[in-house]
């Protein structure tokens, strides 16, 4: 029967002693019953007597799970031995049982190379194809693993990459934002500078009329205060002189005849001028002078000189 990963008991009986023999026998006995770490204590007593006790103590370590304790004692067969290739067989086992599989293969290989029993070569042989399909299996997983180590590290790469860009988009829209703010706060403060300016402007104004208006009020004040402050006489001298304002203003009777008698004597003037204009008879000139005698007016009437003839009668112009 096939002794896969299941190490090899030596054959060879000790010769020893009575107390080494029922040793021996008790060691088997456990052994045989399962009680692997009895066997091995029973055979660690006799593991320095020859190399079929260390091999025995060897393989009843491995039974025990007791794997590293093992592969030292299978190294300390000699090379030479006749345990020497079953020590190498039962080493690879112990590797594979760790999980090393290098080192496992490595130990098949030897026992091929020095294994003289054919039952052992084929055990060793399958162990070893054993061994490097679970190496295959094993660099496939790794690099199924490692693939999806890389797709992961991609993705939280990718994802921390959108993050970065996402976060970088967003402090782009914050400074966007800030500025924003910055410049409507300026607007803002700018447009309250200018209503302060305009409100204190038309304060400066409002304050400017009300300083007039209270300084009229006040011109008016003082000017009742003086009026009040006036006699009854000056007021009433004040009323006559409005009075004769008034008066002058009308035309009296006396101017209205001065400029009556005015413009008589003009007419009178213009008639005069006008009658002196024409030529006149000799009646017309005594009767003339009569009139500015009869007015106390002296004037001395001179005929112009002229030729032709004498006049016919005193009708006839000059």
């Amino acid at each position: 029967m096939p002794r896969y990963f299941l190490p090899l008991l030596a054959a060879a009986a000790l010769h020893a002693g009575v107390m080494d023999f029922r040793t021996i026998n008790d060691a088997e006995q456990a052994y045989a019953d399962k009680q692997y770490e009895k066997a091995a204590k029973l055979y660690s007593t006799l593991a320095g007597k020859n190399d079929e006790a260390r091999f025995d103590y060897a393989t009843s370590l491995y039974r025990s799970k007791q794997f590293k304790p093992a592969l030292d004692e299978y190294a300390k067969i000699p090379e030479g031995s006749a345990l020497k290739a079953q020590a190498l067989y039962n080493a690879g086992n112990a590797h594979a049982q760790l999980g090393e599989l290098d080192q496992a293969e490595q130990a098949y290989d030897s026992a091929l190379k020095i294994a003289k029993d054919e039952a052992l070569k084929k055990d060793a042989e399958h162990n070893l194809e054993v061994i490097k399909q679970e190496k295959q299996k094993k660099k496939q997983q790794q690099n199924k693993d490692q693939d999806k180590q890389k797709r992961n590290d991609q993705n939280q790469q990718d994802k921390k990459n959108g993050q970065n860009q996402k976060a970088q988009d967003q402090d782009q829209k914050n400074d966007q934002q800030s500025s924003r703010n910055k410049d409507e706060d300026q607007k803002q403060n700018q447009n309250d500078k200018e209503r302060q300016s305009g409100q204190k402007q038309d304060n400066r104004q409002d304050q400017g009329q009300q300083n007039s208006n209270d300084a009229d009020k006040q011109n008016r004040e003082s000017s009742e205060q003086d009026d009040q402050r006036k006699s009854p006489r000056q007021g009433q001298e004040q009323d006559q002189k409005e009075q004769q304002g008034q008066n002058s203003s009308a035309p009296s009777e006396e101017e209205k005849r001065q400029d009556a008698g005015a413009e008589e004597k003009e007419q009178k003037a213009q008639q005069t001028q006008a009658a002196m204009a024409e030529p006149i008879s000799d009646m017309e000139e005594r009767k003339y002078n009569q009139m500015l005698e009869r007015r106390g007016i002296k004037t001395l009437m001179i005929p112009l000189s002229g030729k032709g003839e004498a006049h016919e009668n005193e009708t006839t112009p000059w």
